[in-house]
């Protein structure tokens, strides 16, 4: 029988768990970085095109957003149900709450 060929992207079989961990560590902290200078260059531009007076109301927002960004990324969006079986009658149905928020 051939061996079949490792999926792309998928961790060899024989890597370790540390490997794997370090590897996830890396990617999150540069995509942490890309985003905190995607930001500041945003700010940057929005700064030089909008006038001193929008700027207020555009900070507020982005206040507001980021904001909200903290709670959908706090484990809202993970929808976790602990029963086999819900009851008839949910408030929200999952993954409802970022529509929320």
């Amino acid at each position: 029988m051939a061996a079949s060929a490792p999926t792309v992207g998928a961790p060899a079989p024989s890597s370790s768990l540390r490997t794997t961990a370090v590897s996830g560590v890396r990617w999150t902290a540069g995509a942490s970085v890309a985003q905190i200078v995607l930001s500041t260059v945003q700010f940057a531009i929005l700064g030089r095109l909008l006038s001193p007076r929008d700027c207020g109301p555009m900070a507020m927002v982005a206040t507001i957003v980021d904001f909200a960004a903290v709670f959908a990324g706090a484990g809202l969006s993970a929808t976790v149900l602990h029963k086999r079986h819900t009851p008839t009658k949910v408030p929200l149905p999952p993954g409802y709450g970022n529509v929320l928020v």
